[in-house]
């Protein structure tokens, strides 16, 4: 078993080197028509659009087809599976940015939500404390003016009036 595995890849190894020396001696994407090619891809996708016109669909099945060993039929249908892939992906793009959209709208909407309740009971909290606090001073004199009443009238004293 480890025998057949060593001979599995090492043949691959081989095959993997013949592929690099095939590629590099035939320029890999390096010809006459790069730079063609590259500008039609750039010009594709610089649009942003996963939809390829007609026009540019046949120029990019003939480039693929003339760049590779692909008929045109092959070529036409590989373009196609890209560009389907595409058209997926940008679906898929739309709707989670949608999502995501959405999703943070409920978030801000759940943070206005809490800063508004948290300002409403703060401002009945502070009215509750300066209702307290007025009540505390009503009480604190009235509890002042009885103590100095007593302390007065047992002394003598029968004239002290509260300051309310």
């Amino acid at each position: 078993m480890p025998g057949r595995l060593m001979s599995n890849t090492s043949s691959y190894g081989q095959n993997t080197q013949n592929n690099a020396n095939t590629v590099t001696a035939t320029g890999g994407m390096a010809g006459p028509n790069s730079s063609e090619l590259s500008s039609l891809i750039s010009r594709i996708f610089s649009r942003g659009d996963a939809n390829l016109p007609a026009a540019d669909k046949q120029e990019l099945v003939n480039a693929l087809a003339a760049r590779t060993s692909l008929s045109l039929e092959e070529a036409s249908s590989t373009v196609d599976r890209r560009q389907a892939r595409a058209v997926e992906a940008q679906q898929q793009y739309q709707q989670a940015k949608a999502t995501d959209e959405q999703k943070a709208r409920e978030v801000g909407d759940g943070a206005v939500r809490s800063i508004s309740m948290t300002a409403i009971w703060s401002f009945v909290a502070l009215i509750l404390l300066i209702g307290l606090r007025v009540a505390g001073n009503i009480s604190v004199n009235q509890r002042l003016v009885f103590a100095l009443n007593t302390f007065y009238s047992k002394r003598g004293f029968t004239n002290v009036q509260s300051k309310q």
